[in-house]
């Protein structure tokens, strides 16, 4: 697999570390006219050389063929909104990337997060609710996208004998079933709960803490494109066996969301927007109750300067 390759349109280049399905891979296995190439990555018996790779290529190099996008996209009218397609890459409880029994980030997956980068940032987060604990008393510490549980570890480790006087109960949610999985066999019996997503989650006892770490940026986003004529959205859309774009009139909540945000595209400038974070953060806050404490960690920017038509035109929005 390529530690670093170009997903060329003719007209763009855009860069993507290995292996995370970042939206760029997605497009590129959206689009049947994109192209990879890696002037230094050896091919065929044609060392250091420039080469190119049918765009459907990359998916059989990284997982799975496609076969079954395809099916899954004929199944709901031979297109859907790039939202939805994203999605399936990412969550098909088969085929999805985040869905299968592979641990993708840490020191031997494709990625790195904080938690997983170093066993230091679970030890300061730990310092942190000591203190927190020190005023409100014990605390339950919910964990979203928890994966394989490695935070909630680095946490107990780092707390020691300080445990029980720290916290009062830890909550893994996870959309994985084989991660979930991961996670009751990591801890001993009835250490940790472990359910599916935030909506199973009732009142805990004590205060509560929110925890996630890289989660909005692993939420499926809806791409469009400024027009003279209105807002368009791109659909992915499965003909004959292949994947290309399709535009289609922006769906209503779609331009609500961008109006709600002043935001309006010149001709032509692509952007995306994830209209399911403000629902999500507002679920997060209900668990965490008046009482609670949200501790997220991600990144962006303001969407006035997200969509600067002067700045890159392929950007993502979510809203903090």
């Amino acid at each position: 697999m390529f530690n670093q390759f170009v997903l060329c349109d003719g007209n763009s280049k855009l860069k993507t570390k290995n292996s995370k399905l970042c939206d760029s891979a997605m497009v590129a296995m959206a689009n049947p006219k994109f192209e990879i190439r890696n002037p230094k990555f050896p091919c065929d018996g044609i060392p250091n050389s420039e080469f190119r790779i049918p765009n459907w290529h990359l998916w059989c190099l990284y997982n799975a063929p496609m076969s079954w996008m395809n099916d899954e996209i004929q199944a709901r009218g031979a297109a859907v909104a790039f939202d939805v397609f994203m999605e399936l890459a990412l969550y098909h409880p088969v085929n999805g990337y985040y869905s299968g029994e592979k641990v993708r980030y840490g020191r031997s997956g494709d990625f790195l997060t904080a938690p997983t980068a170093s066993p230091w940032y679970s030890r300061v987060v730990a310092r942190m609710l000591a203190a927190v604990a020190a005023e409100r008393g014990p605390l339950r510490l919910v964990d979203l996208a928890a994966g394989d549980g490695s935070f909630l570890a680095g946490v107990l480790d780092a707390l020691g004998s300080r445990r029980d006087e720290v916290l009062s109960g830890l909550v893994a949610v996870e959309r994985s079933s084989a991660m979930r999985e991961r996670v009751v066999n990591r801890f001993a019996p009835n250490q940790v709960e472990c359910v599916d997503g935030v909506s199973s989650l009732g009142k805990g006892t004590g205060s509560t803490v929110i925890h996630a770490s890289e989660l909005y940026d692993a939420m499926p986003v809806v791409r469009v494109v400024g027009d003279a004529d209105g807002l368009q959205e791109m659909w992915v859309a499965s003909a004959r066996g292949e994947l290309g774009w399709e535009q289609r009139p922006a769906r209503n909540e779609v331009c609500e969301y961008f109006q709600s945000h002043g935001v309006e595209l010149e001709p032509g400038q692509v952007a995306e927007a994830n209209l399911a974070a403000v629902g999500l953060h507002r679920e997060f806050l209900d668990v965490a109750g008046e009482d609670g404490l949200t501790l997220i960690l991600d990144y962006g920017y303001e969407a006035r300067r997200l969509y600067n038509s002067r700045a890159e035109k392929n950007t993502t929005c979510q809203e903090n």
